[in-house]
């Protein structure tokens, strides 16, 4: 059986000079696939963290994996140094388990900066040795002021062998409206 991110909350840490924090955090488990969650420290940041935690009803297996959906927002800025500004971190409770860094959840060590840079949604894999209910995605600094492009969450799954991704019947290799061919002319 498989369980689904239950709830969410979010918390934040630093100085911002501007509006800092998560919108709309519900929508990053709301399971439709156009909506997400922003989390950003603001315009500028003086030793700011903004996580945003996804909470599980049960703990997962060992060897499960996290995948997630995400974006940069497409008018931030982005540079090298500013990879490492973003973390996922897992826990079971309040102890925590594992932290990964956003490249560790590409395939192939595909380059990251050039993948966010194309301004698309980003599916990433991160497998789990430990067992977690609990995944935060920390965006922040918290040695300097700088400028921290937001993230956009789309999804967050939990996935292993007994509870595989899911997708449904594509509608090219199953027609669900056509019986009969009517005309057709070149």
């Amino acid at each position: 059986l498989c369980f689904a991110p239950q709830f969410t909350s979010y918390d934040q840490t630093g100085l911002s000079l501007s509006i800092a924090g998560v919108t709309n955090p519900y929508y990053a488990i709301s399971g439709n696939s156009s909506e997400f969650s922003e989390i950003s420290t603001g315009t500028v940041a003086v030793a700011a963290k903004v996580s945003q935690a996804i909470y599980f009803g049960k703990p997962s297996q060992t060897g499960d994996q996290i995948k997630m959906r995400l974006q940069l927002n497409p008018t931030g800025l982005l540079a090298l140094d500013l990879a490492g500004k973003y973390s996922v971190v897992t826990f079971l409770g309040d102890q925590q388990k594992e932290v990964f860094t956003l490249q560790q959840g590409l395939i192939n060590n595909l380059n990251l900066l050039n993948l966010f840079k194309s301004g698309g949604i980003q599916t990433l894999t991160f497998d789990t040795t430990q067992t977690f209910d609990r995944v935060e995605i920390q965006v922040g600094s918290l040695v300097n002021a700088s400028v921290i492009p937001a993230i956009r969450l789309y999804d967050v799954k939990r996935v292993n062998t007994t509870c595989p991704e899911s997708s449904g019947v594509s509608p090219f290799t199953t027609p669900v409206c056509a019986t009969e061919l009517l005309d057709a002319s070149n």
